[in-house]
């Protein structure tokens, strides 16, 4: 079906949007204020900002400062490096470990 306009407004209009760089008026002549709506997405995105990774991380960084108290708190160590002091080398370490596994296993 095709429907023919006689002017760019009209054809605006026929589609529900605002005719571009003019005020709406109503029917007794008053002008009305247009808002533009925010696309569902936009709204969900915004309602839904709790569970987005970046605001995850400020929540758990907030906690930490807060309860666990950072500044405090020793860094972990990993497994091997309690096993060494800062002194020894690594392959002192390996020659250790074999001589203790000989002994365990006399």
């Amino acid at each position: 079906m095709f429907i023919s306009f006689s002017s760019l407004k009209e054809k605006r209009n026929y589609r529900g949007l605002p005719v571009a760089g003019e005020a709406i008026r109503n029917v007794k002549g008053e002008l009305i204020e247009t808002v533009k709506k925010r696309s569902a997405r936009l709204s969900n995105y915004a309602q839904r900002g709790d569970k987005t990774g970046r605001n995850k991380k400020r929540q758990r960084n907030s906690h930490y400062q807060t309860c666990c108290k950072v500044a405090e708190r020793k860094p972990r160590r990993n497994r091997r490096t309690k096993e060494i002091d800062d002194w020894q080398l690594w392959h002192n370490v390996a020659r250790r470990r074999k001589q203790e596994t000989e002994e365990q296993k006399k």
